[in-house]
């Protein structure tokens, strides 16, 4: 129920941004290079286990009107991923490969279509692996030219993520002037577009095979996660209490002092 919710949600999201944006989305299985995300490879979200959400916007408390966002990933079950897109040979069994490697590939790159003035706009990000590992990496901004109309993208990678490490994995933005706002940062004011992609390869003789892509709205609140990230690790073991401290014996009573006597000295002997 939770993979069929986040599918079916995906693609009304995606059908509503193709009425409403201004510049080319998508339709078919393979990407058009004319169209976002620009590259021909596999970019139907339904080939794919990995799909992202923001689940954390929030005013930056040492920048003024400085936002940060923040990307959820999330990695459906592999086997449903390969049951949904039919691959099954004769006796109903999941067959691996003999399409595209897009529902176990591993991810390395998330990208998005951005407004073309926002370039220069981001301070950071970070990647959140969970377990205390947070990491900055690198994003480059790079631009597009498709049937005389410039595009402009932003670009997070490498992040080596993994179809059984990706799950939870949190990736951090943290916006500055002149789009210091998701609203700002956006091409149409209230939705951001995404893909992300797996690790350059040959195969079917295309630079990249799969690049599921996705839309989110644009958060203009704060946001705080519904689901945070958890760490199930077991705790470390409580330490034994320490024995109490023998209390020390309390000093036996002095003995009271005998009382002094004064002692009358006797009179000196009359003068003869």
């Amino acid at each position: 129920m939770r993979e069929a919710g986040q599918m079916i949600l995906l693609a009304v999201m995606c059908l509503a941004f193709g009425a409403t944006a201004q510049f080319p989305v998508q339709s078919a299985t393979w990407g058009d290079p004319v169209k976002y995300p620009f590259e021909a490879c596999a970019v139907n979200p339904f080939t794919s286990i990995y799909t992202t959400r923001v689940n954390k916007y929030f005013k930056d408390p040492m920048a003024n009107n400085a936002w940060t966002m923040c990307f959820k990933i999330t990695a459906l079950d592999i086997d449903a991923c390969w049951e949904r897109n039919g691959y099954k040979n004769a006796q109903g069994q999941v067959v691996r490969g003999n399409e595209t490697r897009c529902c176990d590939t591993n991810m390395n790159k998330l990208k998005l279509l951005v407004k073309p003035s926002c370039r220069g706009s981001i301070m950071h990000f970070t990647i959140d692996k969970g377990a205390g590992e947070v990491k900055s990496s690198s994003f480059t901004w790079d631009e597009w030219t498709r049937q005389g109309k410039k595009y402009l993208t932003l670009k997070f990678t490498p992040l080596y993520l993994q179809p059984n490490t990706a799950d939870g994995v949190e990736i951090c933005v943290r916006l500055k002037a002149p789009c210091a706002t998701m609203q700002e940062l956006s091409p149409n004011g209230n939705s951001l577009m995404w893909a992300m992609y797996d690790k350059k390869g040959t195969s079917n003789g295309k630079n990249y095979e799969c690049c599921p892509m996705g839309v989110v709205p644009v958060e203009t609140d704060t946001l705080e996660d519904d689901e945070p990230f958890m760490d199930m690790s077991p705790p470390p073991p409580a330490r034994s209490p320490s024995p109490p401290r023998p209390k020390k014996s309390p000093p036996p009573p002095k003995k009271p002092s005998p009382p002094r006597v004064n002692k009358k000295k006797s009179p000196p002997p009359p003068r003869a």
